[in-house]
């Protein structure tokens, strides 16, 4: 058990805790939405070749994929070690420029996401020429459902969307 002399050594300590935590989500949403990328482009990668896709495809550049390479290596520093004085050091300098970098990098993907679903959409719609009578998809949370849904109504308004829902669940 860890005993604290003053307040303020456990805020401390809980502010570093917290922030470390942060750090880690924030990695794993990056290797999240490389996945993401991934699967729209018909791979079912671990993000370790996700990164390598990326980088292949020229998402980012040469010193991003520097940078989030060194973010990855403090991952692994903070997955396993006891935040000590030097690994504290290093979170701190690296913290704010991990946040902005992220959000650099999600837009990347989300552009190119973004490309590639617009791209699927003309080809679907040329080669169905506007002759689609219905849709019928399981339900989860309907989000996907209602998203196809209102493409599918601007194309053709006479489009019958059907719903499933399975009696049980297994």
């Amino acid at each position: 058990m860890i005993y604290f002399d003053n307040i303020n050594e456990f805020a401390n300590r809980l502010s570093l805790y917290m922030k470390r935590n942060f750090y880690l989500e924030i990695l794993q949403r990056a290797e999240h939405k490389i996945s993401e990328h991934c699967l729209l482009y018909g791979d079912n990668c671990p993000p370790s070749q996700g990164w390598i896709k990326i980088t292949k495809q020229k998402i980012l550049t040469k010193e991003e994929i520097e940078k989030w390479n060194k973010y990855k290596l403090l991952r692994n520093e903070l997955s396993h070690k006891y935040l000590d004085t030097e690994l504290v050091q290093k979170l701190q300098q690296e913290f704010t420029t991990l946040v902005d970098d992220f959000f650099e990098l999600n837009e990347k993907i989300n552009q190119t996401i973004n490309y590639k679903l617009e791209k699927l959409e003309r080809d679907f719609f040329k080669k169905i020429d506007g002759e689609i009578g219905g849709f019928v998809s399981g339900i989860g949370t309907g989000g996907t459902l209602i998203g196809i849904a209102k493409r599918l109504k601007e194309v053709n308004s006479k489009v019958k969307i059907y719903a499933l829902e399975p009696d049980k669940m297994p």
